[in-house]
């Protein structure tokens, strides 16, 4: 992986050239998101048995992408996707923090701004928990795995700086031992 990681920066940074000749050779996005975690295995007890107890909810996230160019309908796309889920009763609380990289293909299937993207990711969830007056606990794992995305860009093809984007994703992650993340998050972004 890191060999993998070392050939694209190379080629990102040796290639500088290319931006200057072809603006739509490289773009980027950032965007604020929200979703749902869904958490399966048995490490993940704590957290379940605290959903069914808890009043209190926020799920906020954010999400960026850098696109390179291959062909007029597809490009490379890297990014970090991040949700952080913060639940809390009273004293107690379980609050998790969740990102991931990821890297794939972004396809522009001829329907407008409408665009899919498949991507392998890994990335780390952390969860930070205090539930029926227990001592504080940290956990974390790693894992890797797959993300879909689907959205739309409203000024696909238009000759504009600011490119505003909708759209939503499904990352699946597996985190060992019989352990697995499914989040759903939909989001909007400004593509510059």
């Amino acid at each position: 992986m890191k060999k993998i990681l070392a050939i694209l920066f190379s080629i990102i940074l040796s290639s500088s050239y290319i931006f200057a000749q072809d603006s739509d050779f490289f773009s980027w996005d950032i965007g604020f998101s929200t979703g749902i975690p869904f958490h399966y295995g048995e490490s993940n007890s704590n957290i379940s048995n605290f959903d069914a107890n808890t009043l209190n909810r926020v799920l906020a996230g954010t999400t960026s992408n850098i696109y390179l160019k291959i062909a007029e309908t597809a490009f490379i796309d890297l990014g970090i996707d991040s949700l952080f889920d913060f639940k809390w009763n009273a004293s107690d609380y379980a609050n998790s923090i969740d990102y991931a990289f990821f890297g794939g293909v972004k396809i522009y299937p001829g329907l407008g701004g409408l665009n899919f993207s498949i991507a392998y990711c890994f990335g780390n969830r952390s969860d930070f928990l205090k539930i029926d007056g227990e001592k504080d606990i940290f956990q974390h794992s790693w894992g890797n795995g797959a993300r879909f995305s689907l959205e739309y860009d409203f000024n696909y093809l238009k000759e504009t700086t600011i490119k505003p984007i909708v759209g939503g994703y499904y990352r699946f992650i597996p985190r060992g031992n019989y352990v697995y993340d499914h989040i759903l998050c939909a989001y909007v972004a400004l593509k510059f």
